[in-house]
């Protein structure tokens, strides 16, 4: 199976992506932890974010469609961001909530820090 990075995919297979990225960006913004996704964004997450804020009354899922529909670019500029890759069809090659795991282990080099720092 290829490799291929959010920008190598096809259109639909970008929208296939997205679709699979959002209920994950969106259970990390509402618990307030998206530091990791922060590090590599060009400030595009701001107006994500701003459109989740400004709709914060809205169901998980008039949500997911809303931002889906209302902030595309944005949400594409931050997926080419990050370090994911997906198959042709979009489907991303490691599952969402692994990728973070991952991230994590990376930062601190698999290394926890002592009790009380």
């Amino acid at each position: 199976m290829d490799k291929l990075t959010f920008d190598q995919l096809s259109t639909t297979a970008q929208a296939n992506a997205l679709k699979d990225f959002v209920p994950f960006y969106l259970s990390l913004y509402r618990k307030d932890n998206l530091e990791l996704i922060a590090q590599s964004d060009d400030g595009e997450m701001a107006d994500v974010n701003a459109y989740l804020f400004d709709n914060k009354s809205f169901s998980t899922d008039e949500l997911i469609n809303g931002v889906l529909a209302n902030r595309p670019n944005a949400l594409k500029a931050v997926l080419s961001t990050l370090d994911q890759t997906y198959d042709a069809d979009g489907n991303a090659t490691v599952a969402w909530s692994q990728w973070r795991a991952d991230a994590i282990t990376k930062l601190d080099n698999g290394k926890k820090l002592p009790k009380g720092k």
